[in-house]
């Protein structure tokens, strides 16, 4: 019996060497350095948006632009995706609804609403609503800020004068709901699950005299005062802690970051002095949280200032001097691009694309920034809990049921012993609404040919600096899979992909045909991943940079604007601009001394089966053979032409002009 273990080395060669333990163990290297120093990140400074529709799906941090009227849209590491400008008559003031799929604005005479989707669509207007124009104390003012409660409500802040701004709430049609009373000149203001309104008040801007009122999200009365000087903005996260900001003047006393709990006590203060060191602010004003419960912090000088939850520094971001409104951050659905069919097959025709950015690659092929696995400390089980309800909803549109049930597989039994970490069963999950599904079934609960689990353990372990993932054996026809324990810090989807890959290696051999068409097919999944999660091309680990190379060549492959394995348009080279000419994504495989054909199994027909590509003649899924590979290269309809070209806006492609 042969026993051979294939090492993936990134693109140059695939090499085929002994196998010490008596059994394949199917990897993927990744030639890693060690784990993080600890250095914070510098993130990039905001550059054009890449070319197409604005992209969708996962989480955005918006900005209104003041210099020329634009709104801005960030992913969380910085990279400006997209922008538009507004088409109304001083349209100021926005809010971001990311159930409804809405972003709306109030014009600065305070009687007016736009619309806009989420890609930058402009929408029907609401126009003179009955809530902005039935309180004359509030007409003809100025607009400076608005938000969106859990229930679409949307508060708005109205200057009657310069030292008097109130807070007035309108329900979705633009009914009047409520109006805040009493309140002296309002800086900021937050609401909190229970859809109360913290709001930050001060004395005609003197800021050494602010309180913090908490009102009735019903009637606008205040319901609690504390006593804070210098505070400058809110933001409450979805647990309900309140983050400010804190600084009486431009010199004297520290700039901070301050939580608080609801009986307004202080729990934690960040900053200390006024500055641009690492710890330190420079007028600290507005703040928002991400759902992994990172925290930024937006300064006077320009500055985004991004920290963890224990406000530990972590990355820092030179804005634009005219992005000084309205920092907020969504969660929103991935909506398809808005392009039309035969203007997308155009884009695809131009292939292969140049990436934009190639800090977002390895290394390895695009020479620049050294890649390192993500740092920090890993993720709790309930803040996995939330990215993954997060994942879903996005996956599904909002369906709860739909959610639920994925959320079940996550607390399950069976899961929590096979995969006690949380973000590898987080992963796992990742793998619903994609032709892989089927291996959550197969990890959990496939037997052997002894009515035996196939695969006892999912988990981390000490594997070789440049292994991903490995398939070992545990005993009587059963397997685990180990991930290497220095991506415990991971984003939990980076590794959806793997465990797309991992669970179709049960045998005790393998060869380039299986390691090669596997790895064709668990790419379709992370193109799907990144076409509605946008930001895990942007995480700047080594995995995701790892990821996105291995997408690129997939997404480049192909003749015409269909996806391919054996050619590309015009025989060009699939990773332009690297150091490798491969001109398809088998022709990375070529080099290899031995093509062998091995076993096929249950779990790959279910995926040629939903791909539509499982024939008992021409596809049979029996063997990793040639056979095989000219059936997959046939049949990649499983991403759609649409989802390709979000894919390549996540990857920051030059897609060119449609």
């Amino acid at each position: 019996m042969k026993h051979r273990t294939i090492l993936f080395i990134l693109f140059p060669v695939l090499l085929l060497s002994g196998s010490a333990c008596g059994l394949t163990a199917a990897t993927e290297e990744v030639n890693a350095t060690s784990t993080a120093t600890g250095a914070a990140l510098v993130m990039p400074t905001p550059t054009a948006p890449p070319p197409g529709p604005c992209p969708t799906g996962g989480e955005f941090i918006y900005f209104y632009e003041d210099k020329e009227k634009k709104i801005q849209k960030y992913d969380l590491n910085g990279n400006l995706v997209c922008e538009w400008t507004l088409t109304g008559s001083n349209e100021q003031a926005f809010a971001v609804d990311p159930v409804q799929g809405r972003l709306y604005t109030v014009w600065a005479g305070g009687t007016q609403i736009g619309q806009y989707d989420l890609t930058g669509a402009e929408l029907e207007p609401l126009g003179e609503v009955e809530c902005l124009t039935a309180n004359p104390g509030f007409r003809d003012t100025t607009a400076l800020k608005s938000r969106v409660d859990s229930q679409g409500n949307l508060i708005v802040m109205l200057a009657a004068s310069y030292s008097s701004k109130g807070l007035l709430k309108c329900d979705p049609e633009g009914n009047f709901v409520a109006l805040s009373q009493g309140l002296n000149n309002i800086a900021d203001y937050a609401v909190d699950p229970q859809g109360n309104i913290w709001a930050i008040s001060v004395v005609a801007d003197i800021f050494s005299e602010s309180r913090l009122v908490v009102l009735s999200g019903e009637t606008m009365e205040a319901l609690a005062t504390f006593d804070i000087p210098g505070l400058r903005g809110i933001t409450i996260d979805q647990q309900g802690n309140v983050f400010v900001t804190q600084y009486v003047d431009d010199i004297t006393g520290d700039h901070k970051v301050l939580k608080l709990d609801a009986q307004g006590n202080i729990l934690a203060e960040w900053g200390k002095g006024s500055g641009e060191e690492q710890g330190q602010f420079n007028r600290p004003e507005m703040i928002a949280t991400d759902s992994q419960g990172n925290i930024y912090v937006y300064n006077a000088n320009w500055r985004l200032v991004k920290l963890n939850t224990g406000g530990e520094f972590i990355a820092v971001l030179d804005m634009s001097e005219w992005l000084q409104h309205g920092m907020t951050i969504v969660t929103e659905p991935f909506v398809l691009n808005a392009f039309p069919p035969e203007v997308i097959t155009k884009l695809l025709e131009q292939r292969p694309w140049a990436p934009r950015d190639i800090g977002l690659l390895n290394p390895s092929v695009y020479p620049g920034s050294e890649a390192l696995p993500a740092e920090g400390p890993e993720r709790a089980e309930e803040q996995v809990a939330l990215l993954l309800r997060q994942y879903l909803s996005v996956e599904f549109d909002g369906a709860e049921e739909k959610i639920q049930a994925g959320m079940d597989i996550f607390n399950s039994d069976a899961a929590r012993q096979k995969i006690p970490h949380p973000s590898l069963r987080a992963g796992l999950v990742g793998l619903l609404n994609t032709f892989a599904e089927p291996a959550i079934e197969t990890i959990l609960s496939a037997q052997n040919s002894r009515g035996k689990p196939l695969f006892v353990q999912a988990e981390f372990g000490k594997l070789e600096p440049n292994v991903v993932a490995t398939v070992l054996p545990a005993g009587d026809e059963q397997f685990r899979i180990v991930f290497n324990e220095a991506f415990r810090a991971e984003n939990p989807f980076l590794f959806t992909r793997t465990f797309a890959h991992e669970p179709l290696h049960q045998d005790d051999t393998n060869g380039v045909y299986e390691e090669g068409l596997i790895t064709a097919l668990d790419t379709l999944v992370y193109l799907h991943q990144l076409a509605r999660h946008p930001e895990l091309a942007s995480e700047g680990s080594w995995l995701a940079r790892f990821h996105n190379t291995n997408a690129l060549a997939r997404l480049n492959s192909g003749v015409g604007a269909q996806l391919g394995l054996l050619a590309a348009n015009g025989n060009r080279p699939i990773l332009p601009g690297s150091t490798v000419d491969f001109v398809s994504f088998w022709d990375r495989y070529r080099d290899n001394p031995t093509f062998e054909a091995t076993p096929g199994n249950r779990l790959l027909q279910a995926y040629l089966e939903r791909i539509g590509a499982l024939d008992a003649e021409t596809c049979p899924g029996t063997q990793f053979d040639e056979t095989l590979l000219a059936c997959l290269d046939q049949h990649q309809g499983v991403v759609s032409p649409e989802e390709l070209l979000a894919a390549a806006q996540a990857l920051r492609l030059d897609t060119g002009s449609p």
